[in-house]
């Protein structure tokens, strides 16, 4: 019978790769510090980025600018906020936001008051309102509270 385990060899192994890889980056963290190099004495030629093809080192083209001019306002920002009926345990709940008449919808969010289940949000693509929906996995009624920002958007 043996004194070791046969698992002994492979732990050693393990040991040893676990101190080289440690000390790799102390090693060379303390050869080169930044308090060594002179200030504009490291140039492109010294990086590993110089060997990148040409093609990376353009300016962007013309042809990929934005829009110019007058760009939408984003104004008189406004939450509305609305609840679900009460959902039974093991039912699906919808709330639905309607955002005031000259308003539209630009983001929304949805949550139970009772829980941390997961719940669906969606931007209604035409009107003002904004949807949340969820399915109640809790062994207790719970309600879907939806709220949506509204915005006058020129």
């Amino acid at each position: 019978m043996s004194l070791l385990p046969r698992s002994t060899p492979v732990l050693v192994l393990l040991a040893a790769a676990l101190l080289l890889g440690a000390s790799g980056g102390a090693v060379a963290g303390a050869m080169i510090t930044g308090a060594q190099i002179k200030d504009n004495t490291v140039t492109t030629a010294d990086s590993r980025t110089a060997t990148w093809p040409p093609r990376t080192w353009r300016r962007p083209r013309a042809s990929l600018k934005g829009q110019t001019g007058k760009q939408p306002a984003i104004a008189a920002l406004e939450f509305v906020e609305n609840k679900s009926p009460v959902v039974g345990a093991g039912e699906s709940g919808f709330a639905t936001a309607l955002c005031p008449v000259g308003k539209r919808p630009i983001s929304v969010t949805a949550d139970w008051l009772g829980s941390n289940l997961p719940t669906g949000t969606r931007l209604a693509s035409v009107g003002r309102q904004g949807f949340g929906y969820g399915f109640n996995t809790t062994a207790s009624d719970d309600t879907l509270r939806v709220q949506v920002l509204c915005a006058a958007v020129s």
